[in-house]
């Protein structure tokens, strides 16, 4: 049906004050919406660390996914603490017991097949005793209640669980989804 004809109707014209408000209004919720997005849901994070290469490439940018707080074994985290943020795979959660025999990861007294994630091992030499470092060689220590283990997938270049002890539940911000 057509319109009807009302003479009292002032002729249409483009009104700029209506389209700028518009806009703003627009560019106002989008900027809410986003701050929330980015707040509680998914932020980009630079990778600036070799720790988890291969999996996250130095230089890469990839999602971390806030809202999930259901922490599993496998999972790639970003823990914040007072010196930095570390992201690097969950290996051990509360009650596990953790240790490292000659660059071997054993978990609950089982050893953990090395491919099993995209472990790598910069320096070719043959593990270093426990004497020297934590690295290759770490007896076994149960994983604290609301704590977790956390290791690098390049163990050569990863400040980690090794260095750092366990670390609290509440540091982890969120997990980074990788396809592998």
């Amino acid at each position: 049906m057509p319109a009807s004809y009302n003479p009292d109707r002032k002729n249409s014209k483009f009104n700029l004050k209506k389209l700028l408000w518009f806009i703003g209004v627009g560019i106002l919720l989008g900027g809410i919406l986003s701050l929330f997005i980015r707040g509680f849901i998914y932020q980009p994070i630079l990778i600036e660390s070799k720790a988890m290469e291969p999996t996250l490439k130095l230089g890469g940018s990839y999602m971390l996914q806030k809202w999930k707080k259901n922490f599993l074994i496998g999972d790639i985290v970003l823990c914040e603490r007072e010196t930095g943020v570390i992201i690097s795979r969950i290996v051990g959660k509360p009650g596990d017991l953790i240790a490292i025999r000659d660059k071997t990861l054993i978990r609950n007294g089982d050893p953990i097949p090395k491919n099993l994630y995209p472990a790598q091992w910069i320096d070719e030499r043959p593990p270093l005793p426990s004497e020297l470092t934590s690295r290759d060689q770490m007896p076994e220590l149960r994983v604290p209640d609301n704590q977790y283990f956390l290791l690098g997938d390049n163990r050569d270049y990863s400040m980690d669980s090794r260095m750092l002890g366990t670390l609290p539940r509440e540091c982890l911000l969120g997990t980074f989804s990788v396809g592998n």
